[in-house]
């Protein structure tokens, strides 16, 4: 046999082939290793958190008190407005705890809109139109003029960075109000919402008649209380932030102290005169909170520049340590009950009814009426949305033909949400709404001759038939509601409603129920 060529295979020649496979694993273990280590050190690192947003509001305000006013000229009126937004301003600008909001945002944010310069014009020129017609004594059109110009000014937010001009609409259309005569409430908000705006616009004596004063200065008190009591609008606050972008909204106010300024107006002409005294008070708004913190007062001997910059910036330090530093519990919102100036989320609705159903069926001939009360509830869960709730009791009216036996009664309980604008003094809005109603039993003759004298010629059952509601009805229902504002929180409101019943009477005996009330409305 030839030798083979075949050369063996010793266990020496065997060995160095698992140690290829160890060392391969080996390698490709390292590889992964390093590829690992350099995906860690070129992953970016976690962002730090954003500094909250904080702006000081526009709407820093100093106010003289009366005696004062005559000496209160236009410039230092600025410088004293100046002085209370350059102290709270210089304590934020060296931290870095908060980003402060730059001054012009504001501006910038308003007139960049498309519809400002048209709106802004045709708001001027409402606001001629009614300047010309209080100067020629027809109040009326001076009222419809001013309102449209102030309805105008509003829906571009002009007052927040022109608030003079505003101020001086708002003087006139409370004089128009005055002058005609119908209304005593509007005027008294109008100046309350002039001075707020401008404060170096004042009503003296000899100028304006007795009772236009006495309006001027019981705003003025009205105005005071309010703002030292509960401060700015919640509501238009949320929109300032809005505006600016901001997290948190300052504002501080130098007002006259209470009883102070009485006193130095009864004694103004004495060189004895006391010295009148201040309150400088500072609210933070939380913008997620949708609510102040507490706010801070200092007290001061006199309306001063210097002292109005250092009160501020002292404010805005303890207000700051309350972001900074929070207690152990949480702040919550403050009660809608409490202070809310008719800008709460609650409102409670309450009306008088008349209702039909347009669609009627066999025996049954024409619609016919109901009337009742009605009961609402609206809690506002944004500016323009609401979650809406009612309940309407109605009891039935006889019908044209007469074929209805005995009156009964419609209970109607619904749950929907409601989109609702303001515009001025009105409020439009629209709601939808599931809708649950209930039935007492309905009688209804199919003998005619049983009309005249039903317990006489059909007694107990006798030609009639009898509806039973054994189960309620489910449907929905849109419901327009106009609204009239006729003071801070209340308001008259006219609502109508259309409905459809998904699961109707037998037979389809009553559907399509309409609806309408008139009622008031309260906003806490």
């Amino acid at each position: 046999m030839p030798p083979s060529t075949t050369t063996p295979t010793s266990r020496s020649r065997r060995t160095p082939a698992v140690a290829r496979a160890l060392a391969s694993w080996a390698f490709c273990l390292s590889v992964a290793c390093l590829c690992s280590e350099a995906a860690a050190q070129s992953a970016p690192e976690p962002e730090a958190e954003l500094a909250p947003r904080l702006a000081i509001a526009p709407d820093a305000r100093a106010f003289a008190a009366l005696g004062q006013l005559d000496e209160l000229d236009e410039a230092l009126a600025r410088e004293l407005h100046e002085s209370l937004e350059r102290g709270a301003r210089r304590f934020f600008l060296p931290t870095d705890d908060f980003e402060l909001v730059a001054s012009d945002v504001l501006s910038t944010s308003i007139t960049s809109e498309p519809l400002y310069e048209g709106t802004l014009a045709l708001a001027r020129q409402w606001a001629e139109m009614g300047e010309e017609a209080f100067k020629r004594l027809q109040a009326d059109d001076a009222i419809a003029h001013l309102e449209r110009a102030l309805q105008n000014y509003r829906a571009i937010d002009h007052d927040r960075i022109a608030p003079e001009e505003i101020a001086h609409t708002l003087l006139f259309l409370a004089l128009s109000y005055l002058e005609e005569g119908t209304n005593v409430v509007r005027p008294l908000e109008l100046m309350q919402e002039m001075i707020l705006l401008d404060p170096t616009r004042r009503i003296l004596p000899g100028y304006y008649p007795d009772f236009i004063v006495q309006y001027y200065r019981s705003a003025r008190d009205t105005l005071f209380r309010e703002l030292s009591s509960e401060g700015p609008s919640i509501e238009e606050a949320a929109r300032s932030a809005e505006l600016l972008s901001a997290d948190y909204l300052l504002y501080t106010f130098a007002l006259p102290t209470p009883g102070d300024e009485t006193i130095a107006e009864r004694t103004s002409q004495s060189a004895a005169s006391p010295q009148q005294g201040f309150t400088v008070i500072a609210f933070l708004y939380d913008a997620r909170a949708e609510s102040f913190l507490p706010p801070e007062t200092l007290s001061l001997l006199g309306l001063e520049p210097a002292l109005l910059q250092n009160a501020a910036n002292r404010l805005a330090s303890r207000l700051a340590a309350c972001v900074l530093l929070p207690d152990d519990e949480p702040l919550v919102n403050p009660d809608d009950l409490m202070a809310s100036r008719g800008q709460g989320r609650l409102g409670l609705e309450l009306g008088m009814a008349y209702a039909s159903f347009l669609s009627v069926a066999p025996p049954l001939q024409s619609p016919f009426g109901n009337v009742g009360v009605g009961l609402g509830v609206s809690y506002a869960l944004t500016r323009e949305f609401q979650l809406v709730a009612g309940l309407q009791l109605l009891n039935s009216l006889r019908d044209y033909n007469g074929l209805l036996r005995d009156n009964f009664t419609t209970l109607r309980s619904w749950l929907g949400g409601r989109l609702a604008w303001e515009l001025g003094p009105l409020e439009l809005g629209i709601a939808a709404s599931f809708e649950l109603a209930s039935l007492s039993d309905v009688r209804v003759f199919t003998d005619k001759s049983c009309i005249p004298a039903p317990d006489l010629l059909c007694p107990g059952d006798l030609g009639t038939r009898t509806y039973e509601m054994s189960a309620p009805l489910l449907g929905a229902h849109l419901n327009p509601r106009l609204s009239l504002r006729l003071t801070r929180s209340l308001w008259l409101t006219l609502n109508t409603s259309l409905g459809y019943y998904l699961s109707p009477v037998e037979e389809d005996l009553l559907n399509l129920p309409f609806s309408s009330d008139l009622g008031i409305r309260y906003r806490f």
